[in-house]
């Protein structure tokens, strides 16, 4: 049985965008986390036994520079920062949510958003990716 660790909403302001001009402004984008594991249950309030959110204070910010021109490009690195600095042996799958608030389609209201999920086998990204 996997547990959930969801950070549904990290809104920030970046540069991302597919012209110079997109990305010559920061714009609004909300990022989301959310990780399948197994929580140590016999964890004691110690958080080695879980996933240390806090590490996303340094994960996102490096993700975003350079300007990345893709959502995809944003997710991707997401992922990758948080298998370089996490203990990986618990995570399952990693899933990063990508949202353009005010993306440059006069059709689109509520925002595009890019999803990559990633399954995790013993601690490494899975082959089938």
């Amino acid at each position: 049985m996997s547990d959930i660790i969801d950070i549904p909403h990290i809104e920030l302001m970046a540069h991302v965008g597919l012209s110079e001009a997109e990305r010559a402004a920061p714009q609004p984008i909300r990022i989301g986390v959310r990780l399948l594991l197994k929580v140590d249950r016999g964890l004691h309030d110690n958080i080695r036994g879980t996933f240390d959110y806090s590490l996303l204070d340094q994960v996102i910010p490096a993700a975003l520079e350079p300007a990345p021109k893709l959502l995809e490009t944003v997710a991707e690195r997401i992922t990758i920062g948080i298998l370089d600095v996490a203990e990986c042996s618990r995570i399952e799958s990693i899933e990063i949510s990508v949202t353009k608030c005010r993306p440059p389609i006069s059709l689109v209201s509520d925002g595009v958003i890019v999803t990559l999920v990633t399954p995790i086998s013993g601690g490494a990204v899975a082959t089938q990716r």
